[in-house]
């Protein structure tokens, strides 16, 4: 029962780090620093600002090898929901320097939010949307392309 109360977490401010999967470890989330708390169950969590889903967007590409940052070890690689790449050791390669490090902006989506980010070579109409509910959990990137004009707050152009 306590384990189906365990929710699958991305924490913000130094915990961030992409999509963690339980590791089994009363709550905590696996890829997690030990300094982390452990997952909180939804219901604690409160929202997050539109501001604060960007900034773990960001991270988040950065972590996934979207950019050029060094991405985290195969492993640990947030899956989108579908991967054109045979294993996890090629997703950051097929990924890498795709997207700008930058958001190009941010709507609510739902129960939560969506940021949006500009390939790297840009297109005038779309990018790509991270999605994540609105504790700022469950952070993934979709594989279908977002539409720029839906985006409700811009903070760029693709050509910054």
């Amino acid at each position: 029962m306590i384990r189906a109360l365990i929710i699958i977490c991305s924490v913000l401010s130094a915990c961030s780090h992409g999509s963690p999967r339980l590791d089994g470890q009363a709550g905590q989330c696996q890829g997690v620093p030990a300094t982390c708390p452990p997952c909180a169950d939804p219901r604690e969590r409160e929202p997050i600002s539109g501001p604060e889903a960007v900034a773990l967007a960001e991270e988040f590409v950065g972590n996934n090898g979207y950019t050029t940052a060094p991405p985290l070890p195969p492993e640990k690689l947030a899956l989108e929901s579908i991967e054109r790449v045979p294993g996890r050791e090629d997703l950051a390669a097929s990924r890498y320097d795709s997207l700008q490090p930058k958001a190009y902006g941010y709507s609510p989506f739902g129960r939560g939010w969506m940021v949006v980010f500009c390939f790297k070579v840009p297109d005038e109409e779309a990018g790509r949307a991270v999605t994540m509910y609105e504790d700022g959990s469950r952070v993934r990137t979709e594989h279908k392309d977002a539409s720029l004009a839906a985006v409700g707050v811009r903070l760029r152009t693709c050509r910054d």
